[in-house]
């Protein structure tokens, strides 16, 4: 959320409130779709989370929700005066759940197709990608250090001897005029 704030004053058009909702909503298929335990480490097979996914079980939170509010005659009256309708509401939150991951091949069920959508998407994938090279950068070596034997230019990436000082954007070219390879590979 730290990063739609930032974002929205440079977009005025942005909706926040539902980038918020947006954000808070996303992902909460997950919380069925990992079947996460109280205690250990294990994840036990959840087969409703496997054969609907995280999105389906997201959107269909949201429709369930929504209708709990319609539900509730107090509430419903409530959201007839607000502006714009809850069933419009309900409509982008649900395409905000819907397309988060940005493509069809990355298992979103469409793709963005409104400013919000589209920046949900790139918040997430920000996020994600700056979390592996962080990850990848804890387990480099100091620069200056010797590389491994057969290791070559292409090792996991190089950090400063002291915390906190990463390389510049200059270290991502190599002599060549070629981008290196920034995380060699996190799952060794």
């Amino acid at each position: 959320m730290r990063v739609a704030a930032q974002v929205a004053p440079l977009y005025p058009d942005l909706n926040l409130d539902l980038l918020v909702a947006g954000i808070l909503f996303h992902d909460s298929g997950k919380l069925w779709e990992n079947h996460l335990p109280e205690t250990g480490f294990s994840m036990p097979f959840d087969e409703r989370g496997e054969m609907i996914g995280h999105i389906a079980l997201g959107m269909d939170l949201v429709t369930s929700l929504w209708r709990k509010i319609q539900a509730d005659p107090e509430q419903a009256a409530a959201w007839e005066k607000l502006s714009p309708s809850l069933e419009d509401i309900r409509l982008h939150l649900l395409h905000l759940v819907a397309a988060h991951h940005g493509e069809m091949q990355f298992g979103s069920p469409v793709i963005p197709k409104t400013p919000e959508a589209m920046t949900l998407h790139y918040i997430e994938h920000l996020d994600a990608r700056t979390e592996v090279f962080i990850a990848g950068y804890r387990g480099g070596r100091p620069v200056g250090s010797v590389p491994a034997p057969g290791c070559g230019h292409g090792g996991p990436p190089r950090r400063s001897q002291r915390a906190g000082d990463w390389p510049s954007a200059s270290w991502f070219v190599s002599s060549t005029g070629r981008p290196r390879r920034a995380v060699a590979s996190l799952s060794s």
